[in-house]
């Protein structure tokens, strides 16, 4: 994760979280050499322009931001989650961070939240395929860019494999007799 803006991670972060590392070891990466971003280092306070325009900054933003709302999405603690949102916020606003001490609090109070709800994210997603996880990735991409219909089709398609997944599992021949090429409706109503 040396590129803090990945588009494709950060639009895949469901499937990334699956497969690769959880977000606390992510978060703790892009971290990391903090004492050295450019906006910390301006004395005393942090500078205001530097912060909001600084590649470090922007990206965890963006990373925090994508993270809460796949935790959103996936039904994880609402308390924890809307703590979440609450210190991103804080954290999107240089005013409210004022100098390095503050932003460290920040940062460590929302590593404590990733880590609060880890587990249950972890849970959550070890019960989806990789498909379905490609599939939720995109229906909460949608969302964000204000594609609803598509949106809720990606959701739905995810169902639809879940759904064939099982019938496959328990009756291979009556899912390739009858279910192969079935659609949720189908899938649903027989």
């Amino acid at each position: 994760m040396d590129n803090y803006e990945d588009i494709d991670k950060i639009n895949s972060l469901l499937h990334y979280m699956k497969g690769v590392e959880q977000f606390s070891c992510s978060f703790a990466r892009l971290t990391k050499s903090r004492s050295k971003w450019c906006p910390l280092l301006h004395g005393k306070k942090i500078d205001h322009d530097c912060y909001r325009s600084n590649p470090r900054i922007t990206g965890l933003l963006r990373w925090a931001n994508k993270y809460i709302a796949c935790c959103k999405y996936i039904d994880t603690d609402r308390h924890a989650t809307d703590s979440m949102s609450e210190l991103l916020a804080k954290l999107q606003n240089p005013e409210l961070v004022i100098d390095r001490e503050g932003f460290d609090a920040l940062l460590t109070d929302m590593r404590g939240l990733i880590s609060f709800v880890e587990n249950d994210v972890t849970q959550k997603l070890n019960r989806l395929s990789c498909r379905e996880c490609d599939r939720l990735d995109e229906a909460l991409v949608c969302f964000q860019n204000y594609c609803f219909y598509s949106s809720v089709v990606m959701a739905v398609s995810a169902v639809e494999h879940r759904i064939h997944e099982m019938i496959k599992r328990t009756t291979p021949t009556l899912h390739e007799r009858q279910f192969k090429n079935a659609m949720l409706g189908q899938l649903v109503s027989t």
